[in-house]
């Protein structure tokens, strides 16, 4: 399965779209390790794309690794982490994304403030 997920995210750097709505309908609890390494990865396609699949997993344990993804020292994991969150309406996670409001990037702080938007 990890292969094909791979595989799957190559398309999508590539914009297929066709690979991005496969990568929607998986619903193998397998894949989250590679949805979560994907909110890394340097192609905004495929973190997009894996925050929004990674949104769709209703499972005890994808809110508390986003939650400790917010501590990432890499940048995009952090703002997709804060997508994803948003994306599953988790008010919950709020308060751990206000804890980063002295996060000195940008990018960051427009994702707080959506954050506190949406889900107060």
């Amino acid at each position: 399965m990890a292969r094909s997920i791979r595989n799957l995210l190559q398309r999508i750097r590539n914009r297929d779209l066709k690979a991005t709505i496969e990568l929607l309908e998986i619903k193998d609890p397998s894949i989250i390790r590679e949805l979560f390494d994907a909110l890394s990865d340097e192609n905004e396609y495929v973190r997009s794309y894996a925050s929004i699949a990674l949104s769709c997993y209703c499972m005890p344990e994808v809110e508390p690794a986003l939650i400790k993804l917010l501590q990432s020292p890499n940048l995009f994991a952090r703002t997709k982490a804060i997508d994803t969150l948003i994306l599953m309406k988790s008010k919950s996670a709020l308060p751990e994304i206000v804890k980063l409001e002295n996060d000195p990037d940008p990018v960051i702080q427009i994702s707080i403030n959506r954050a506190k938007k949406l889900l107060s």
